[in-house]
């Protein structure tokens, strides 16, 4: 998801969403989590993005380093 300012900068969030394979789970007891579905994802992408827009910065809140003083 991608906002464009009015200077013409772009702001972006995203996320990624795995599934296994029964093949990769091998012989193992794995619990299978059920998915979210998309237009949940789609609401929590929406508000991380506003929540960068708010921030105001130049560079994502991901790509900065964060020191303890």
């Amino acid at each position: 998801m991608a906002a464009e300012t009015t200077t013409g900068c772009f702001i972006s969030a995203d996320t990624t969403v795995s599934c296994e394979r029964p093949d990769e789970t091998g012989e193992l007891d794995v619990e299978k989590k059920e998915r979210s579905p998309a237009e949940d994802t789609g609401v929590e992408v929406a508000s991380w993005l506003l929540q960068e827009i708010e921030k105001g910065g130049v560079v994502d809140s991901t790509h900065q380093v964060r020191f303890k003083i």
